[in-house]
């Protein structure tokens, strides 16, 4: 009987003991993390200075490094055929007639509505 009622008293803690040690891996495991993030940083960005690299810079032979290609004329775009000369009219002096008709000018008054959010100030056209 003692055997069960600790049994029972055992489960019952149980939640309460994992939940109040969870949190203290977590913090553990976030640390460990952020030490290897910061370790794995550092060596990428030393990398360049370690011994190894400049053990294999001195092994390889110096070349010489290549000349970037020329650039063509036209950046290697195809040329669109040119199109003929446009004159464009005279600023000065009277003022051509419009290509199409004459314009007409459109007439109307001012309309005060009002809607959901209160007055509005609008154009009825008379058209």
């Amino acid at each position: 009987m003692v055997v069960g009622a600790v049994t029972i008293l055992l489960a019952t803690l149980s939640p309460f003991v994992l939940l109040r040690v969870i949190p203290i891996i977590e913090q553990s495991a976030l640390h460990n993390l952020d030490g290897v993030r910061q370790r794995f940083t550092r060596a990428a960005t030393n990398l360049p200075n370690s011994p190894v690299v400049s053990a294999a810079r001195s092994l390889v032979p110096d070349s010489p490094m290549p000349e970037p290609p020329d650039r063509p004329a036209d950046l290697g775009l195809g040329m669109w055929e040119p199109s003929p000369e446009v004159e464009f009219p005279n600023m000065e002096g009277p003022r051509p007639e419009p290509p199409i008709g004459t314009p007409t000018l459109r007439g109307g008054h001012v309309a005060y509505l009002k809607d959901d959010m209160g007055p509005v100030v609008g154009w009825h056209f008379d058209e």
